[in-house]
């Protein structure tokens, strides 16, 4: 959720316990005290580096947790709803900082009601977001499977795994990676 070319580390105490949570910026090492709500670290984010308004932000935050609460419940059409409405508030803000996520989330959404076209382009897009973005080929490939087009779904893997190698720790990502392997075996 920050703005590309910004990394984020966690680290151990700063010293400072009484006026946590605590978020330093670096080079600059100016720091941020009381960042315990999404609202707070927005403001940081967009201080230090630009981007989205805060406002916008916690909204985005706030609409992608309930996505994603609907989705843990099986009421997939409402997380596409949500999502929806985080990606038109990015869209109306101008901001890309968290939109790959969205699109990569509404995907998940997609592929579990079958909308196997709708979840190719919500990969496809967080993919041209975030292109160094290992789960963006992850729900690419997924996505691609889904419809049946191995060879774009190895393709994704080997992308997803070139950028992330702990992903073969993922039993999901395995068992796509194996079922990849078996199709393309048997279509030659």
């Amino acid at each position: 959720m920050v703005p590309r070319g910004v990394q984020v580390n966690r680290c151990g105490c700063l010293g400072r316990c009484g006026n946590g949570p605590n978020v330093v910026v670096l080079p600059s090492t100016a720091q941020y005290e009381r960042c315990s709500s999404a609202r707070n670290v927005a403001v940081v984010v967009n201080d230090c580096f630009g981007g989205a308004k805060a406002s916008t932000l916690e909204g985005v935050w706030k609409m992608r947790d309930l996505g994603n609460d609907a989705g843990e419940k099986g009421d997939w059409t409402a997380a596409v709803t949500c999502y929806d409405a985080a990606i038109q508030a990015m869209q109306e803000d101008g901001s890309e900082q968290m939109m790959h996520v969205v699109h990569s989330n509404r995907c998940t959404a997609h592929l579990a009601l079958g909308n196997t076209e709708e979840a190719l382009r919500d990969a496809q897009r967080a993919v041209e977001i975030a292109p160094e973005w290992h789960k963006g080929y992850f729900k690419l490939a997924q996505a691609h499977v889904d419809r049946g087009e191995w060879e774009a779904a190895a393709e994704a893997c080997n992308t997803a795994y070139s950028l992330d190698s702990k992903l073969m720790k993922s039993p999901v990502f395995k068992k796509m990676v194996d079922e990849v392997r078996s199709a393309l075996a048997t279509s030659t």
